[in-house]
């Protein structure tokens, strides 16, 4: 971030916190959620947008289902309604691979609008048949949901997780 403690010279620059605060008072400040169809995540985002949060969901398709489908499917079944569609954006992406799976002007415009980021999508599998699909959810989504955020001018990096990531511990 330039000029920061963080990262003096390279990156954009953070909002401050009191900006954020004063954001998230007038429910104007944009939230980044990942895992918005999972447990957590679902739960959580239904909730923000019941309060007319401004949110952008980063969630993958289903096999027979687009993820604006998955996504709207489960805040009927959660409830949520009626929320503000103007308020919610749905963003076709997968956090296992770089930049997101988005194009460069999508993945510009999350490191632009971003004020927070919740991170709660994870494997929960234990399974050892699946250790490469759950390390891949559960250690290269999260790095690569963190280069975004680094790259960004989140304030606040919320990461959330019904999983156990202990590397071989």
């Amino acid at each position: 971030m330039k000029g920061s403690k963080i990262c003096p010279g390279c990156c954009p620059i953070r909002i401050s916190r009191d900006v954020l605060i004063e954001k998230r008072d007038r429910k104007t400040s944009t939230l980044l959620i990942t895992g918005a169809t999972g447990f957590l995540g679902s739960h959580i985002a239904a909730e923000l947008a019941k309060k007319g949060y401004s949110l952008w969901i980063v969630a993958r398709p289903g096999k027979h289902q687009t993820a604006r489908g998955r996504v709207e499917q489960l805040f009927d079944w959660l409830e949520a309604g009626p929320w503000d569609p103007s308020k919610i954006r749905i963003i076709e992406g997968y956090l296992d691979q770089p930049d997101l799976g988005l194009n460069r002007t999508q993945y510009n415009e999350v490191l632009e609008h971003a004020d927070e980021i919740i991170h709660c999508a994870s494997s929960t599998s234990f399974s050892e048949r699946k250790r490469v699909e759950v390390e891949t959810a559960n250690v290269q989504a999260l790095q690569n949901v963190l280069d975004l955020a680094a790259r960004s001018h989140t304030y606040y990096f919320h990461h959330i997780s019904t999983a156990y990531v202990a590397g071989r511990r």
